[in-house]
C-alpha cells in the first residue's frame, strides 16, 4: 500500500517508522564517523611509535659507525 493510502492509525505508524529509521540512520552515521576518528588516531599513534623506533635505530647505527671510525688504527695514528 503506498504511503498516500495510509490514514488514521496507519499514517501515524508510517510516520513513526520513518522518524525511527531516520534517527537510526543518523545515529549509525555518527557511530561510523566516531569509529573512523578513533581508527585514524590509533594509526597516527602507531606511525609515531614506528618513526621513533626508526630514529633510535639510525642514531645507534650512526654512533657505532663513528666509534668504529674514531677507534680505527688509521685515525689513532693521526
Amino acid at each position: 500500500m503506498p504511503a498516500s493510502d495510509y490514514a488514521g492509525l496507519w499514517k501515524l505508524l508510517y510516520d513513526w517508522q520513518t522518524i525511527i529509521a531516520g534517527a537510526a540512520a543518523i545515529l549509525g552515521g555518527g557511530i561510523a564517523y566516531r569509529a573512523g576518528v578513533i581508527q585514524a588516531e590509533a594509526t597516527r599513534q602507531a606511525a609515531e611509535k614506528q618513526t621513533s623506533a626508526i630514529k633510535s635505530a639510525l642514531q645507534a647505527e650512526s654512533i657505532m659507525k663513528l666509534m668504529d671510525k674514531f677507534d680505527s688504527e688509521h685515525f689513532l695514528e693521526k
